[in-house]
Formats: C-alpha cells, structure tokens, sequence
C-alpha cells in the first residue's frame, strides 16, 4: 500500500510539473543543468525565424546567437503539417505571435564553419505539428 500511494504521489507530481508553462529562461537553465527535466512546454513571443538546411526555426531573440535565445528546430514533417492548417508561409504565420511549444529542450553545439570554435544553442525539436501551437496547450 505505501508503495502504491508513493506511485500516486510522484506522477500527481510529474503530471504537475509536465503541465506547467515554462519561458526560454527555464528552458535554458534546465538544459544546462538537469537535460532530463527539460522535458515541457514552453512559452514565448516570436521575435525572428530563420530557415538553414530544410529546418524552420522560431527564436525567442531577434538574433539566434544571443545566449538567451530558445529556437523551436521545425522538422520536414512537422513544417508540411503545419502549411496545411495555416499556408506555406510560415513566417508571416508565427512571427510577432506568442507560441506554445511542448518538447525537450536541449543544449546544441554549434561549430563556425572551417573553425574549431564555437558556441552553444537551445533548442526544442518538434517533429509534429501538435507539438506547436498559437493558443495554450492543455
């Protein structure tokens, strides 16, 4: 029995913390520190997007190298999902708009071309269009 109610008490827990609403900030810092606990939704006004090698991207930031910067990666299949509900152009579609984004975020490397230097990008990637949405997701 203690057992069962032990169970019932972490998902009440996991179900609680899965619901709340996060912003890029706690994106970032729960990459960072705890990449399991980075799982969410998350929340934020798209300041810029941006299109690199078949990706789609809305960024929190007017520049995706800010270090405050959250991108939501767009997938192929989620990008021709999404052009079915709301047309091809995407960017007229999200940017200026609050988003609801649900996915793990995660710490990306990224290399300066023909370098070995680089810097580190957050992203949420999203393979579906249900994981992005225009109005709060439940």
């Amino acid at each position: 029995m203690k057992a069962s109610l032990a169970t019932l008490a972490l998902l009440a827990l996991t179900a609680t913390a899965q619901a709340e609403v996060r912003g890029p900030a706690d994106a970032i810092r729960l990459s960072e520190q705890n990449p399991a606990a980075a799982f969410g939704t998350y929340s934020f006004l798209v300041r810029a997007t941006g299109s690199d090698q078949g990706l789609f991207f809305l960024n929190s930031e007017e520049n995706y190298r800010d270090g405050r910067n959250l991108s939501v990666e767009i997938r192929p299949t989620a990008q021709r999902e999404l052009q079915a509900i709301h047309g091809s152009d995407l960017a007229s579609v999200f940017a200026g708009k609050t988003i609801w984004v649900r996915g793990q975020a995660r710490r990306v490397p990224i290399a300066y071309r023909g370098t070995f230097q680089g810097y580190f990008q957050h992203r949420i990637r999203i393979e579906r269009a249900s994981q992005l949405s225009l109005t709060p997701m439940d």
